[in-house]
């Protein structure tokens, strides 16, 4: 992901841009669409489920047993059985692997999105699936890139347990 550093820069101007570009900036400012990304990403089929991972253990917010417990509800309450993930790029390998084994075991397929594939990017070129995270600012992007998809913010469990 540190490598796509000046693209995300760019997409956050051009989402930015957007922004100003309706009235009364319009007058100002010109905004030009951008028609590709030399950058890979995923199709999703429609109704696929996405959690964004953020670095919850090594920020020293949950510990890796919490995050556990949480991953047990998260699964239960939505009722997912297929699951793509990001991972967060500053999640320690360990980290992952407990992730991944903990997921293994609670849904039937389990998709790792690869480090390589820009998250924005995927975005912005999928629609009508489910987007779950727990304070990811990529949530954000999940809404404005399509008002199709179903956006789930699930920060209040972490508030509730950890206080």
């Amino acid at each position: 992901m540190m490598n796509n550093l000046p693209l995300c820069i760019s997409l956050l101007t051009i989402f930015c841009l957007k922004l100003l570009a309706d009235e009364p900036y319009s007058k100002y400012i010109k905004v030009y669409e951008i028609k590709s990304f030399d950058i890979p990403t995923l199709e999703l089929p429609v109704g696929s489920n996405l959690y964004l991972f953020s670095a919850l253990v090594e920020q020293n917010i949950a510990s890796p047993n919490e995050v556990n417990k949480f991953l047990e509800c998260f699964i239960q309450k939505f009722g997912i059985s297929e699951l793509y993930i990001n991972f967060h790029p500053h999640q320690s390998e360990t980290t992952r692997e407990i992730i991944h084994k903990k997921l293994t075991s609670l849904c039937k397929n389990l998709i790792v999105i690869p480090d390589n594939i820009m998250i924005e990017k995927l975005l912005m070129s999928n629609r009508l699936i489910n987007i779950y995270g727990i304070g990811t600012s990529l949530l954000i992007y999940g809404t404005y890139f399509s008002k199709e998809n179903n956006v789930y913010a699930l920060s209040n469990y972490f508030s509730k347990v950890i206080g």
